[in-house]
């Protein structure tokens, strides 16, 4: 394996703010993994990545608060509609059409196994800002699209919640949301060494992770999570039956 780059000199590069994790460039190795809890690698490695989209986000006007001077509507293209699709990608899709939408880029995206119910993922980075790359994460069950989770600044719900949202902005949009811990899988240094705490809406499928940054001491939302409405999540490499899964408080942040 390579070696990682976490030395000061490449953080400095890439624009990282003091705080926050180290940059790790391992998605080059050609390791079978980004996940965070497989065995092979952690999957740090893509979500360090999005990280350097906290100095400067494609969108100028979202802060480290996730405040917008006003609700940003992404195009067509990037918008995330809930129970529904990503961009032009929708539920339902086949695994041929999404990767024509999201094109495989060797050495750089990877797919890889997820529990049985769960299916497989392929973690598609996108590197069209080399400064603040993001991840989307589509999941196929029998060479179909069941679930997309998007941590990608450019990608946003129309009501414009993203990747670096806060949760009171999820809040304010969203009043009937469930709040669960679906994994017992910590997030790594990447995402605050907690388990990632998800607001849910199952009846209109969609959810949000919220992941911890130890810098700033609160959370923020990671991913964006569509599905088909009335199923389960399946949570980062762990079962929809996970021993740790449990229903919280509505709008728990921390369980």
């Amino acid at each position: 394996m390579r070696e990682n780059y976490h030395h000061s000199e490449q953080n400095s590069k890439f624009g990282l703010l003091p705080g926050w994790p180290p940059l790790d460039r391992s998605f080059g190795t050609g390791r079978k993994c980004y996940r965070w809890t497989c065995r092979e690698m952690p999957r740090k490695a893509a979500i360090s990545l999005t990280f350097v989209a906290l100095l400067m986000v494609c969108n100028a006007d979202v802060d480290l608060d996730g405040q917008a001077g006003g609700v940003q509507v992404a195009s067509e293209a990037r918008q995330v509609i809930a129970g529904v699709q990503v961009g032009h990608l929708k539920l339902g899709d086949s695994k041929g059409r999404a990767l024509e939408l999201f094109p495989l880029k060797q050495n750089v995206d990877q797919e890889y196994s997820q529990p049985e119910e769960c299916g497989t993922e392929f973690n598609w980075v996108d590197l069209r800002y080399p400064k603040h790359p993001g991840n989307v994460f589509i999941h196929f069950k029998e060479g179909t699209v069941f679930q997309i989770d998007v941590a990608d600044p450019s990608f946003r719900t129309p009501d414009g919640i993203s990747f670096l949202s806060s949760p009171e902005q999820v809040r304010r949009r969203h009043p009937s949301l469930e709040a669960w811990v679906l994994s017992g899988n910590s997030g790594g240094e990447a995402l605050g060494e907690r388990p990632l705490v998800y607001w849910i809406d199952r009846r209109a499928g969609v959810a949000y992770s919220l992941a911890y940054s130890k810098s700033e001491r609160k959370r923020y939302v990671y991913e964006v999570i569509v599905f088909k409405p009335g199923t389960d999540i399946c949570p980062h490499d762990d079962s929809t039956n996970s021993s740790a899964k449990k229903k919280l408080s509505p709008f728990t942040i921390e369980p």
